[in-house]
């Protein structure tokens, strides 16, 4: 899966989304990129996994979780 932030600060996600990593709230394959969010300054993509920061410093993230790389605690 690939994300790229725009210029306006939305987070934009495409390709493999069998464990959630992309975001969007589903596990659907994107062939098309999606915007998932706005407000993001900074992105980091796991092979299964990804992490987003947003202006206000809030820390969000989607996909696999197994070995607790969300940093959710569980």
């Amino acid at each position: 899966h690939t994300l790229f932030i725009k210029t306006d600060g939305s987070l934009w996600t495409v390709g493999r989304n069998h464990q959630g990593q992309l975001g969007d709230g589903t596990t659907t394959d994107r062939a098309a990129p999606v915007e998932v969010t706005t407000g993001v300054i900074a992105i980091s993509g796991g092979a299964a996994h990804s992490l987003f920061i947003k202006t206000g410093g809030t820390l969000c993230g989607g996909g696999q979780n197994a070995p607790h790389q969300l940093g959710t605690g569980d």
